[in-house]
């Protein structure tokens, strides 16, 4: 009993009596969520709609997980965030899901090779853009982007061309290496881009709704921009309410518009505390069947916190991809 007493939850688990006779389920959830990459979040949907792995329990009724759930559901992040639905490659086999992960790599290997030889692919918009920001050429670093963007699928623009550029530039600012000014050219020309994507799309009259927005005291816009652009992609309407709306206007404006989910950016680490609390307001004031998520860099530096109030974390553009696609699904059955 000492020994049990030293214990954190997640260890005094392991060896515990496990109904059904499960041999090999050790692994709680937490662990197999950082080891796997999939969130808390998205695995319990995974498993609740999809039944991608069925986990042993104790006899307390805690999930437990073995070596085979584990790398089913690493093949499965990995195939996901090549650009498949999850409700496509659910039900394969291992060995199947092992194939799909070898090709997508050839194929990646192979668009890599074409980028260094001829300045094609992703990688090739991204470095021109690069090129032209240095040289303060706003006009041609959004000509680049607006090339990309109507030759790419969203998804593709924004995890292989967007997001490493605006990366890459933030390196370079950081580093000195880039100037404010020209920083400023490829948020510009970025806006833009993702306003114009926004602004393309038309909604299906009877898709879910979300609401848009970022909690008040956050002015970054653009993170709930490409939001926006994730969603209408993934067959929702969006209700994009812009920057810095304080907790109860989102909450009146979620119940008028009788929404399907919140989506909260937040970018700024400063005041991160007072934004949990914002945060935390909304889900509190919201019905269980509205999901409040909440991405960025000011999420993940409060991912805890803004859990135990019930928010759900978003920690990349596929986890929320793996959201949307759920929860629209059962909007829609």
């Amino acid at each position: 009993m000492g020994i049990m007493l030293l214990m954190n939850d997640e260890e005094r688990v392991v060896g515990a009596g496990i109904e059904g006779g499960k041999f090999g389920a050790r692994h709680p959830i937490g662990v197999v969520s950082r080891r796997t990459g999939v969130s808390l979040h998205v695995l319990r949907a995974w498993e609740r709609r999809y039944g991608v792995v069925e986990p042993a329990r104790t006899a307390g009724g805690q999930r437990l997980y073995s070596d085979a759930d584990i790398e089913r559901l690493r093949l499965l992040r990995q195939v996901t965030d090549a650009g498949r639905n999850i409700s496509q490659v659910s039900d394969l086999p291992v060995e199947d899901l092992r194939r799909l992960v070898v090709e997508d790599a050839q194929q990646a290997a192979a668009g890599a090779v074409v980028d260094r030889a001829g300045g094609n692919g992703t990688a090739g918009y991204v470095a021109r853009s690069l090129a032209a920001a240095a040289r303060l050429d706003g006009e041609a670093v959004h000509g680049t982007l607006m090339r990309a963007v109507v030759s790419l699928r969203p998804a593709e623009f924004l995890d292989e061309v967007l997001m490493p550029l605006l990366r890459e530039v933030g390196e370079r600012w950081h580093a000195g290496a880039f100037s404010p000014a020209q920083e400023h050219v490829v948020s510009v020309a970025s806006r833009r881009v993702v306003t114009w994507l926004v602004d393309a799309y038309e909604s299906p009259e009877d898709g879910p709704l979300l609401l848009v927005t970022t909690v008040a005291g956050e002015q970054h816009e653009f993170g709930a921009l490409m939001v926006a652009v994730v969603a209408l992609d993934a067959g929702w309407r969006v209700a994009y309410l812009g920057t810095s709306l304080p907790a109860a206007e989102i909450v009146k404006s979620a119940r008028l518009l009788d929404v399907d989910g919140v989506a909260l950016s937040l970018v700024n680490r400063d005041g991160v505390d007072e934004a949990v609390e914002e945060a935390a307001a909304v889900r509190a004031a919201l019905p269980a069947t509205v999901d409040v998520m909440v991405g960025g860099g000011g999420a993940a530096a409060r991912r805890s916190r803004l859990e135990g109030h019930g928010v759900v974390v978003l920690a990349t553009a596929q986890d929320l991809r793996d959201l949307l696609h759920i929860r629209g699904e059962g909007v829609r059955s």
